[in-house]
């Protein structure tokens, strides 16, 4: 069977400048202002100790109304693992693409971030990942809670955290993937926490640098 690799995206998730108003604390850019340029870049210490994992923002295209397209590469100790498109707006951000070059493609786009980011707060999605000639069914609930406050090499955030819980349905297998990300304002993901065929993938910020 073909494997379809939704990627660390499963996981991690943008915007043309005129959503990237510095004062746009309302909006839900300010969770995860990806502006051409910026860069975060987390250790990987439960699989690949020494290792780390960078994400950037390579692309960012105005589209009709209000909306975004921004592309994301990660790199995993310096080589291209994958890449991801992002639909983005004042209202929400939400994965359109993912896996390697894209190659993974999200119908509807699966919201990551929904505003209000507010404790408590709850979404669904329902659709399908397709990659070449494979469509695998999905659904997702995602729950926001905080604020938190936490501690990472870089320093002290405070961070709302999104759960989300992907089930993937593949024939008559289904898989599970869940999955936590916190979103410091101002600053986008500095912790995450993915179980994925049984193991805990544990993320911190280390370094990262908003353009």
């Amino acid at each position: 069977m073909r494997r379809l690799r939704v990627g660390l995206g499963a996981s991690f998730l943008v915007v043309s400048t005129c959503l990237c108003s510095a004062g746009a604390k309302d909006s839900a850019i300010n969770y995860w202002p990806l502006k051409l340029g910026s860069t975060w870049t987390m250790p990987m210490p439960d699989i690949h100790p020494g290792w780390t994992i960078k994400f950037t923002v390579t692309s960012v295209t105005p589209q009709a109304a209000g909306t975004s397209l921004v592309d994301v590469g990660y790199k995993m100790h310096g080589k291209d693992v994958q890449d991801e498109e992002y639909v983005v707006s004042n209202s929400e951000i939400a994965r359109s693409k993912g896996g390697p070059g894209g190659s993974a493609v999200c119908s509807p786009p699966i919201p990551i971030i929904k505003m209000p980011m507010k404790s408590g707060e709850t979404w669904d999605w329902k659709g399908t990942i397709t990659s070449g000639s494979m469509a695998i069914d999905g659904t997702s609930h995602s729950t926001v809670s905080g604020p938190y406050v936490l501690t990472t090499p870089t320093g002290k955030f405070t961070a709302m955290k999104v759960h989300s819980a992907l089930v993937l349905t593949i024939g008559s297998k289904v898989i599970s993937i869940p999955n936590d990300i916190w979103y410091s304002p101002g600053i986008g993901v500095v912790k995450q926490k993915t179980t994925m065929n049984g193991t805990v993938h544990r993320y911190y910020i280390s370094k990262y640098t908003i353009k």
